[in-house]
This record gives C-alpha cells, sequence and structure tokens, in this order.
C-alpha cells in the first residue's frame, strides 16, 4: 500500500487585492484550484469568474486570461 501526501494549499490566489464576494459578502482574493476553469470564493466556495474559451488566448502551451471588472471605464488610474 502507498500513502500519497496531500499539500494543504491546492489552489492559487487570483486577485492581487481583496474583493467582495457577491454570493456571501465576505472579502476574497480568490481561489483556483487545480485543473478547473473558476476562481471561486475562498470563504462560501461561490464561483466569481468561470473562464471559458472566449476569455482566453492559447499559446504554445500557456493560457492568458483576460479579467475585465464589472466597473472597469475604459481608463487607466
Amino acid at each position: 500500500m502507498s500513502v500519497t501526501k496531500m499539500t494543504h494549499n491546492n489552489f492559487v490566489r487570483f486577485f492581487s487585492d481583496y474583493v467582495i464576494c457577491d454570493h456571501c459578502g465576505e472579502e476574497t482574493r480568490g481561489r483556483c484550484y487545480a485543473e478547473t476553469q473558476q476562481v471561486v470564493c475562498s470563504s462560501c466556495k461561490g464561483v466569481l469568474l468561470d473562464i471559458d474559451e472566449s476569455m482566453t488566448d492559447v499559446t504554445e502551451g500557456m493560457m492568458i486570461v483576460t479579467y475585465i471588472p464589472g466597473d472597469f471605464d475604459g481608463e487607466s488610474d
């Protein structure tokens, strides 16, 4: 019998700053778990962002995700 050790953090954070979850109202930086196409809240696991092919550009084995916040007016800060 073989035992495989699972790591505690099997996700990466998506947002650099905290955002408010639309589902539970808590602050989160979002989590992306391995082999998923969703960003979920760290508190309630509600889906914050669901990545589909129209939001990505696959180049030489890498996926680039473009995220534009709903309140973005097209001008830089």
